[in-house]
């Protein structure tokens, strides 16, 4: 016969609870979604009603706004600003094709758009913004098309450097996340100067009048030590905070538009509870018949924040104020679009990716987090979640 040493089993049970504890820290740590799968499809069916009757009991005593408004399609200054400042000059038999960014990384030197053989893009096109040179699509499917900006490694981009009177020809390579653009290939070193301006020069099978477009590369600065024999010059240049948002490829032939609208899935959504036991009134649960999963909630058309979690056609949706988006947020400035910074008050807007819609109203910089109402909305924007190397 076998007996227990004293307490052995009350010491099992302690272990046991230890360890389940630890298993729900590490699952609401490091979420594994095929156990969130498994906790819904027993507790899902239960869970959403339980949300609402607390929710309807809890706004009882909750003093909720009241929105009379009916949201419609919203018209964003950003996007308008966006299309105003971009267009590059006109030149005589080129259209300038205005399709929307996927993805961009500046420091390996690649670009997705969000348009391809369906909006009769090809390969070779250069692509630009206002009076930018970013690059040439080097790849085209149905629905996308791949740019090799002009620092991307490897890539070759025919340029002229002009400072003061003096004007010369040279060649820029590109050398992705190993640095600069390099100014090579100089015909007249001597007409190299700092600061130099260098103007975008066209191939021979472009449109000849695209070398009236006006674009440039950038700005010559020195790099290296004469002293050590390692000194050049190379492309101080950085992509204009609005070109995440579209940019302009070269049509010699168009179709029946020149605007590829960018792809945004919308749907209305219905507060079901406010504020929640442990985190407060930082969330809000809500519930929608949209066939996506959607990334951003909006109160006519003000951004409330993003949607941490959804399951079948409900979730849960974390409430910020505007200050929270720094660095996922951008403002309007002398017309123009730049970054948002911490501390300045402006309007800022969504700067998109991560499946948030680019240019959605975040409200004044320094505002404070708002109760939503009733009737809202969820937003998704297709993005992929980077520019994968190919």
């Amino acid at each position: 016969m076998f007996f227990l040493l004293p307490g052995a089993e009350r010491n099992r049970k302690k272990l046991l609870t230890v360890l389940a504890v630890l298993s729900l820290c590490v699952q609401s740590c490091f979420p594994l979604s095929f156990v969130d799968d498994a906790v819904h499809a027993v507790l899902g069916p239960v869970m959403q009603p339980i949300t609402r009757l607390a929710g309807g009991w809890s706004s009882l005593f909750q003093k909720l706004p009241r929105v009379d408004e009916i949201a419609g399609t919203y018209n964003s200054p950003l996007i308008s600003a966006e299309r105003r400042f971009g267009h590059p000059a006109d030149v005589p038999g080129v259209a300038w094709l205005e399709v929307p960014v996927l993805d961009i990384d500046e420091g390996s030197g690649q670009m997705k758009l969000a348009a391809g053989r369906n909006f009769h893009l090809s390969t070779g096109q250069i692509v630009a913004f206002a009076d930018n040179y970013l690059g040439r699509i080097s790849e085209v499917e149905d629905d996308i098309a791949y740019v090799d900006l002009f620092n991307r490694a490897g890539q070759r981009t025919g340029i002229k450097l002009s400072a003061s009177a003096n004007t010369t020809r040279a060649v820029c390579f590109g050398r992705g996340l190993s640095g600069r653009a390099i100014v090579d290939w100089i015909e007249d070193e001597k007409a190299v100067a700092v600061q130099a301006t260098l103007w975008w020069r066209p191939r021979p099978l472009d449109v000849v009048h695209l070398a009236n477009a006006g674009l440039k590369l950038g700005m010559a600065v020195s790099e290296g030590s004469a002293a050590r024999g390692d000194d050049m010059f190379v492309v101080a240049h950085e992509i204009p905070a609005s070109a995440e948002g579209r940019v302009y490829v070269a049509a010699s032939a168009i179709g029946d538009s020149i605007v590829a609208e960018p792809i945004v899935h919308h749907h209305r959504a219905q507060r079901i509870m406010l504020g929640d036991a442990v985190f407060g009134n930082r969330l809000v649960a809500v519930a929608s018949g949209a066939d996506f999963t959607p990334a951003v909630l909006s109160d006519h058309s003000r951004v409330c924040g993003q949607v941490l979690t959804w399951r079948g056609n409900w979730g849960w949706a974390h409430l910020q104020q505007p200050s929270a988006w720094v660095d996922k947020s951008v403002a309007l400035y002398d017309g123009g679009v730049r970054l948002h910074n911490a501390g300045e008050d402006q309007v800022v807007y969504t700067r998109g990716g991560a499946g948030i819609p680019r240019g959605m109203l975040l409200g004044d910089s320094d505002a404070q987090r708002f109760v939503p109402s009733a009737n809202l909305d969820v937003w998704l924007a297709p993005q992929s979640k980077g520019v994968v190397p190919r």
